[in-house]
């Protein structure tokens, strides 16, 4: 009998010691229940295809889950607690992906967006050239429209753009109208914006200020930048005399001054064109040279670099600036520090590529989106062309030369495409010069 109660009482001593052990073991295992992202599968794809995002601490709770590829809320078809399926919504564009779950949110890693498809179509403009506003965009008649910028102006959406020809600056309202708010006939004159004169303005900025849209121009056969804001225009600097000056705004001289960017500091950023330089303005009027010497091709540090006439410029995240450098045929970046390299682009041609090899021919402008790739008119290739921010060029929209709307590969057709500009969707509009319209470009 003694035995036999050993013998149980041995059992029980082992039966509670594996009780124990297997307890240590759950303890010890895959209990954290911490929200986390530990991969993407696939990392990249275009509208509509289907991803996992893996991690943890998901629940189980569709209601509870918000999937966002850059502020792009994609719809949860599939959920465990390891596993969030969705699909991609469109326009999800390149960036991380975040979560919610239950209120807290997570960043994770980057999602690459392949663009799948893109559309254009003609958003104002008759295509007959003349000077005429108009309530229906479609109806008002530009003559040589060659650049636009785009802003939220008291909460108003509106573009401004160049009409060359007819030597004005206009704006499409929320609505659509089409009205004149700069220039009447081609001269040099300071005052009411009906009242003021512009010889050829090329390109334009814009910014706020106290809640007030400001408007660079530059004014190109006047050789000076010119301000607009409350309906009145003056002369922001150069001394109206073709040449190379620096100094304060008032004594500073251009030589076909073109395209403009700033940065957050208000200082204004000028492709001087006839010069082949890149100019700054300060908010205080001091005029300097940022990069540039004399006509040629030379990447270096700042004043030893050389361009062949600059026409375009837009300035990144980073404070790099990227400059469409029209004759040589490539995109320039210029770091903060004033090292001027090659970013993409070789010699004269049309090729997608990366870097160096892909090929342009007269990159005349270039803009910039949230995102900080590029996009550029390759006016005479009449294509235009996009730029990541890792150096990857493609071909957006454009074929041959011509005047048609539809899909961006197949269909569309520009002649000769001058300024764009990005909204905050990432769609892109543009001065179709030649055919005397704006063009809608959306990315998909």
């Amino acid at each position: 009998m003694k035995k036999e109660i050993k013998k149980l009482a041995s059992m029980a001593v082992i039966l509670l010691l594996f009780i124990g052990c297997s307890n240590d073991d759950n303890s010890t295992g895959n209990t954290d229940q911490s929200l986390k992202i530990t991969s993407l599968s696939p990392d990249n794809g275009g509208k509509g295809d289907v991803i996992k995002i893996i991690g943890n601490g998901f629940g189980t709770d569709e209601t509870l889950v918000k999937v966002f590829f850059n502020d792009k809320e994609a719809l949860v078809s599939n959920l465990t607690n390891t596993e969030i399926e969705v699909a991609i919504p469109p326009k999800a564009f390149t960036g991380p992906v975040k979560i919610t779950v239950n209120g807290e949110e997570l960043e994770g890693p980057e999602f690459a967006y392949n663009i799948t498809s893109t559309f254009v179509t003609t958003v104002a403009g008759s295509g007959v050239p003349g000077d005429e506003d108009a309530q229906n965009p479609l109806q008002a008649n530009f003559k040589a429209p060659y650049d636009i910028t785009y802003g939220l102006v008291n909460q108003n959406k509106h573009f401004y753009l160049i009409d060359l020809a007819n030597h004005k600056i206009k704006r499409i309202g929320t609505a659509g109208a089409v009205t004149t708010i700069g220039g009447s006939t081609m001269g040099y004159m300071n005052g009411q914006y009906n009242q003021a004169k512009f010889y050829e303005p090329r390109n334009i900025a814009l910014v706020q200020e106290n809640g007030t849209g400001v408007l660079y121009i530059s004014d190109t056969k006047n050789h000076v930048i010119r301000k607009l804001t409350g309906g009145e225009v003056t002369t922001y600097a150069g001394n109206g005399t073709a040449g190379f000056a620096d100094g304060n705004a008032t004594t500073a001289q251009f030589n076909e001054p073109q395209g403009l960017t700033l940065d957050d500091k208000g200082n204004l950023y000028v492709c001087d064109g006839e010069n082949h330089k890149i100019r700054k303005i300060s908010p205080s009027g001091e005029v300097t040279t940022v990069a540039g010497s004399t006509k040629g091709f030379f990447d270096g540090v700042a004043l030893s670099a050389q361009f062949n006439f600059p026409m375009g410029i837009v300035i990144d995240s980073e404070e790099n600036l990227f400059v469409a450098d029209g004759f040589n045929n490539r995109v320039r970046k210029i770091t903060p520090n004033g090292v001027v390299s090659t970013f993409a682009g070789s010699d004269q041609g049309d090729q997608d590529g990366i870097g160096n090899q892909a090929k342009f021919y007269s990159p005349f402008a270039i803009a910039i989106d949230k995102w900080d790739h590029l996009y550029v008119s390759d006016i005479d290739n009449h294509k235009i062309k996009k730029i990541t921010p890792a150096g990857h060029v493609t071909t957006l929209a454009g074929s041959t030369e011509g005047d048609s709307n539809g899909d961006g590969l197949l269909e569309a057709k520009f002649a000769f495409p001058r300024g764009l500009c990005v909204d905050e969707l990432g769609d892109i509009y543009v001065a179709d010069i030649v055919n005397n319209k704006i063009k809608k470009i959306v990315q998909e």
